[in-house]
């Protein structure tokens, strides 16, 4: 009866000390879902930011071009004898 008991508390402990470790790896996991989510924020945003520059940019390509092309009209009015 005696070595039943062992049997069965040492079961049980072991059974904790799995319990425990399932419940340290849910926790981790749990910290590295979290820290994906914040990189994946993190790209999103400079995604975001990045579209802002490539719009500010063309639209002052935009603005030199017509700023070249009426330079270059201008120009094109001198004569030269």
């Amino acid at each position: 009866m005696e070595e039943i008991s062992g049997i069965i508390a040492s079961a049980v402990q072991q059974q904790s000390i799995t319990a425990k470790e399932v419940a340290s790896n849910v926790s981790q996991t749990s910290l590295a879902a979290s820290e994906i989510t914040k990189n994946i924020s993190g790209i999103n945003q400079a995604s975001k930011d990045g579209a802002k520059e490539a719009i500010s940019v063309l639209s002052q390509s935009n603005s030199l071009h017509k700023l070249a092309e009426d330079l270059n009209g201008i120009v094109g009015q001198f004569k030269i004898k």
